[in-house]
């Protein structure tokens, strides 16, 4: 398993438990619509909000590490949708390089 699987997969464990934890937490948040922002506004924008758990994935299915360099990555999509959320809840934003599609 590359590095960067073993990060997100150690990121799900840790988001599920704390939301485990607080189960009848009411505290929620409006999650933006990020698609086709920049990773790094996106990831600034969602922890702003509130949302503790942040995670970005390679949406090629290539498991390319995300290096967070002023605008390298871009957001081809995110779950949940945009509407408001428990600030528990993890935020999956799926990126390709600037330069990429979208699958």
């Amino acid at each position: 398993m590359a590095q960067n699987e073993k990060n997100q997969e150690a990121m799900h464990r840790q988001a599920a438990a704390a939301a485990s934890n607080d189960p009848n937490s009411t505290e929620t948040a409006e999650l933006p619509d990020m698609v086709g922002m920049p990773l790094d506004d996106a990831d600034d924008i969602a922890d702003g909000a509130g949302f503790m758990w942040v995670i970005d994935e390679d949406a090629t299915g290539q498991g390319r590490a995300q290096v967070q360099i002023g605008s390298d990555w871009r957001v081809c999509s995110q779950d949940p949708a945009p509407g408001t959320e428990r600030v528990e809840v993890l935020v999956t934003l799926s990126v390709v390089k600037q330069e990429e599609t979208c699958p």
